[in-house]
């Protein structure tokens, strides 16, 4: 064969490769028999939809049902899984060891462990290694408190003061800690026909009645064979009863749970389209674009973060990419609220590693067009958040307020002036030199219709409690209010469960046991709204008058529940109630002349959907 026709064939062959290989890489997405590898995700927001990184699990457990899924997964975790270490840190140990009280250890509170306690106590005298830190200082007084040792023989420089006074002798109010035997991520609410509220405990495995003094009583009915790391309950599809997201961990999928109003769930992740494989941290249920139908936020450590919109037909489709909301990692924490006052949710975005966010609503004619804009560098929040940020309204004018913790474990409030300006008011209302905080929860203690602050601190250190006095300042009664025990709080829940009108107060501890108390005392004049639509971000204001005939205004946003209690004060008569809904100037429900200290049921008009669904291409 001639050389020149030989040079020819070797060069087509060589053009039809090169041909070949880049159609396969230009249309690589069309062919999914092919599989380059999973991309890897920058902050830059990618020019077409990203692939899926858990299209091979997807492919792998297609056909199968989500019990199926979950126990195939289950079983290959459970086998895979390294014994874990059964020998807790001096600090847990000595926890586990103390009371199961508040501090100072009331009388009759036995330690758990006395013997460990004796012989922490006597190898720590026998230490010669050098001056103990001040942590083993606190620690070894705690154990001679705990034994009912009194350190007068101590050299005054090591004694510790593990006797704290009640800082208050004018809080008429405290905490009542109630019997119950629950643990693991919880959710409270009304999930069946019945007055009464639930409790769902060990991430979804069991719920309980709160009904009557004897504490909480298991339902049977209820099972879930695999819990989760989260719960985030909402009435997604507007029947009236609360359903259920349970978040999981390390490759399991979340569920979709829907309630068929008596508290029996059916999980329906697959067929409402959000199926999916990753290491979820968090959840939070949120109508983004203001139709009517709850949407819903997910972040993980490993995928990027995935905003899921509510079609009319009651599935979700994913929008995030289509609105330019990308955040392709390690999304931590959640928290909703109506930021800027225009009746739309926004949230702030806990992100490990790649910065916070703050993101405002920004709503378009075309929802394509919407956007969420991050104002977290322009508020000054930046360098005082470590992740952990807690919306309230602190003085009570119908704005949301923020409260931060920072790297250092230091909470600072920054107090909502309009217009999406904040101002720091952490030294001028008291909140100064507080110590290390972790968690933070809020709940009206005194029905005075503000909101008492409550501070979860690291193991062994006390919770804090911080008494509302009028929005003008916080004044701490940690130990007054009964609350002062020694086990990092890392969940709370505050609210009037029991419909009673005095406050409830959950939290679940670093050991995932959970603690449940009620206030008890003087419990000033209270309201109970059940609203008949449940609309996040509705505003509900309320002008009452006391015994002296002032008038005082009371304001109210809507964010998680349609059934909810307000704190009156000295109020002897609620001159009038209104109800707003996001971004109406009219109310859309009065009522005049109410009395004050009954469940106060109104009917609120549909609200209309907003627009169709269109289909995502």
């Amino acid at each position: 064969m001639p050389a020149m026709r030989k040079r020819i064939i070797l060069f087509a062959f060589l053009g039809l490769a090169i041909g070949t290989a880049v159609g396969l890489f230009l249309f690589r997405d069309r062919l999914p028999f092919l599989d380059f590898g999973d991309p890897v995700f920058t902050e830059e927001i990618p020019p077409s939809r990203p692939k899926r990184l858990d299209r091979r699990e997807l492919a792998r457990f297609q056909g199968q049902s989500m019990e199926q899924i979950l126990g195939t997964l289950a079983n290959e975790r459970s086998a895979e899984e390294e014994p874990r270490s059964t020998n807790p840190d001096t600090g847990e140990k000595l926890l586990a060891s103390l009371p199961d009280a508040p501090l100072p250890f009331p009388e009759g509170a036995d330690p758990q462990d006395e013997a460990w306690l004796r012989d922490f106590i006597t190898t720590m005298k026998k230490d010669d290694l050098g001056e103990p830190s001040a942590e083993e200082l606190w620690q070894f007084n705690l154990a001679l408190a705990a034994l009912n040792i009194t350190p007068d023989q101590l050299p005054e420089a090591l004694r510790q003061n593990t006797t704290p006074k009640p800082e208050s002798d004018t809080l008429s109010v405290h905490f009542a800690s109630q019997p119950g035997e629950l643990s693991g991520p919880f959710a409270v609410g009304n999930f069946d026909s019945e007055p009464d509220p639930e409790i769902i405990d060990q991430g979804g495995g069991r719920m309980s009645k709160l009904a009557g003094a004897g504490g909480p009583v298991p339902i049977d009915s209820h099972t879930l064979a695999h819990p989760g790391n989260g719960l985030y309950p909402s009435d997604f599809d507007g029947d009236g009863d609360l359903d259920l997201y349970v978040t999981r961990g390390e490759g399991m999928p979340d569920s979709l749970l829907r309630n068929d109003g008596s508290g029996i769930f059916t999980d329906i992740t697959i067929e409402s389209g959000l199926l999916a494989f990753r290491d979820t941290k968090t959840a939070a249920w949120i109508d983004h674009d203001a139709d009517g139908r709850q949407d819903l936020l997910v972040g993980s450590t490993d995928q990027p973060l995935e905003l899921y919109h509510q079609t009319e037909g009651g599935t979700f489709q994913p929008v995030a990419w289509d609105l330019k909301l990308w955040i392709p990692r390690g999304v931590e924490s959640i928290a909703v609220s109506d930021i800027s006052g225009d009746g739309l949710p926004d949230f702030f975005l806990g992100i490990a590693q790649l910065g916070n966010r703050l993101c405002v609503n920004r709503p378009a004619a075309n929802w394509l067009d919407q956007r969420f804009d991050d104002i977290l560098a322009e508020t000054g929040l930046g360098a005082a958040t470590n992740g952990k940020v807690y919306p309230f309204d602190c003085n009570n004018d119908g704005k949301t307020d923020l409260a931060v913790i920072d790297s250092e474990g230091n909470v600072s409030l920054h107090a909502n002036e309009g217009d999406l300006s904040f101002l720091d008011v952490t030294e001028e209302i008291g909140l100064s030199g507080i110590g290390k905080v972790t968690s933070v929860g809020s709940v009206d203690m005194d029905n005075d219709g503000f909101e008492e602050l409550i501070l979860g601190t690291g193991p062994l250190q006390i919770n804090r409690v911080l008494w509302n006095r009028g929005g003008l300042a916080f004044r701490e009664v940690s130990v007054a209010s009964g609350i002062s025990y020694l086990d990092e709080p890392v969940q709370f829940a505050g609210s009037d469960l029991d419909r009673n009108g005095a406050a409830e107060l959950i939290y679940r501890n670093s050991s995932g046991q959970i603690r449940l108390f009620e206030a008890s005392g003087d419990i000033r004049s209270w309201v109970r709204l059940s609203l008949s639509e449940y609309v996040p971000g509705t505003r509900v204001s309320l002008v009452v008058r006391d015994s002296d005939w002032v008038l005082h205004s009371i304001e109210r946003v809507v964010d998680d529940s349609a059934d909810f209690t307000i704190g009156l004060g000295e109020a002897d008569i609620i001159e009038s109630v209104k109800v707003f809904y996001p971004g109406n100037e009219e109310p859309v429900k009065s009522l005049e002349k109410v009395e004050p200290n009954q469940l106060l049921e109104i009917q609120l008009p549909k609200r209309p959907k907003k627009r169709a669904t269109e289909p995502i291409s």
